[in-house]
């Protein structure tokens, strides 16, 4: 469709410049007609000219849809400092050999700690990082 469009206004506009020229050589009626003539083709070929960026605008806005999807299964990880009271989350924590690896459960942060979200019981734990809890996503902390 792009290519097409282009097409369309390259043609309208070579119309234009055609019937311009053709109306600096004219005199009379036929030359204002000329011109009126030449305006409505380059009149066109901003229309065509339009129409091929809202193209690109929605085939854009599909690729920017598709990329935000992306990075949201690769949640982003928040130091833990900021970490909200009200919601599940998903921690990160370091290993005996400074790795971090995500919890498998979802936690919520409490006045003094962490608790286990699904049965309230209280975790000993310090994580370093946190994201929002999803429980179709697998996403692993090698990065935090």
């Amino acid at each position: 469709m792009l290519e097409q469009l282009s097409e369309h206004i390259r043609f309208c506009y070579e119309r234009s410049s055609q019937i311009d020229a053709r109306a600096a050589q004219t005199v009379g009626p036929l030359k204002s007609y000329d011109l009126i003539l030449a305006r409505w083709w380059a009149h066109l070929a901003r229309s065509y000219e339009y129409a091929e960026s809202v193209e690109r605008f929605l085939l854009d806005a599909d690729s920017d849809a598709e990329t935000r999807r992306a990075w949201k299964q690769q949640a982003v990880w928040t130091r833990v400092a900021v970490a909200p009271y009200d919601r599940d989350l998903r921690l990160a924590v370091l290993d005996a050999d400074g790795v971090a690896h995500a919890l498998v459960f979802a936690c919520r942060r409490v006045l003094g700690g962490w608790v286990k979200s699904y049965t309230k019981e209280r975790v000993d734990i310090d994580p370093t990082h946190w994201q929002e809890w999803s429980d179709d996503s697998q996403t692993n902390c090698s990065d935090c």
